[in-house]
Order: structure tokens, then C-alpha cells, then sequence
């Protein structure tokens, strides 16, 4: 689980601009991310898929980062719909994803 301190640092990359723009590369096809925050138990997100009103809540217990810093993965979903979940566990879970180049991006992986 994150620490007080990842949670501060995350929550503050996930307001910047350049992280905003990431996200809605990775997921604008599919959903709109309307709000994020990292707490204790892990990193919360509700999203709206394309043509849909319904909100889906998403949560994701650890953000592993790779030896080399270079790729995080993903781990434990749980959403408010089993059929997420299981769509995340098998499509998303333990995926090696690289990691964008942002300033200070560096320091709250080392965290991790």
C-alpha cells in the first residue's frame, strides 16, 4: 500500500498536465477519467466508458515499478462491475507498461 507521502506525490503528478495528457492517450478511445486519487488502500479512479451515463469504479491495490525504473505494471483490480475486473486482471494485470518521460516522475517510482 502507498504511503502517505507516494499518495501526496501522486496525487500532485496526476493534476499535471502532461500526466492528463498520457492518460487520455492511453484511455481516451475507450473512457473518460473523471476523477483519480491515491490513498492508503491503494489508487482510486471512476471512469465513464464512451456512450455510456454509468460511472465505473475502479481500484488498484500496487504500482510495481521494474528493477530498471523504466516500465511499471499494475496490480490487484477490483471495480464496481465484475466483468471490469475481470477485463483488467486478464488484459492489464502484471502488463509491463513504459514509463513516460516527465520531470520528478523519477523520484515518486523510486518510492514505489
Amino acid at each position: 500500500m502507498p504511503s502517505m507521502i507516494v499518495c501526496m506525490a501522486v496525487n500532485q503528478a496526476f493534476k499535471s498536465g502532461k500526466v492528463q495528457n498520457l492518460i487520455s492517450d492511453a484511455t481516451g478511445r475507450y473512457a473518460r477519467i473523471i476523477s483519480f486519487e491515491a490513498r492508503r488502500d491503494g489508487y482510486h479512479a471512476s471512469v465513464q466508458l464512451l456512450g455510456s451515463s454509468e460511472v465505473l469504479d475502479v481500484t488498484v491495490r500496487e504500482i510495481r515499478a521494474s528493477g530498471d525504473k523504466q516500465h511499471f505494471s499494475l496490480h490487484g483490480f477490483e471495480a464496481n462491475q465484475i466483468w471490469l475486473t475481470h477485463v483488467l486482471e486478464d488484459h492489464v494485470e502484471g502488463r509491463e507498461f513504459p514509463l513516460p518521460d516527465l520531470p520528478g516522475l523519477g523520484t515518486v517510482i523510486g518510492m514505489l
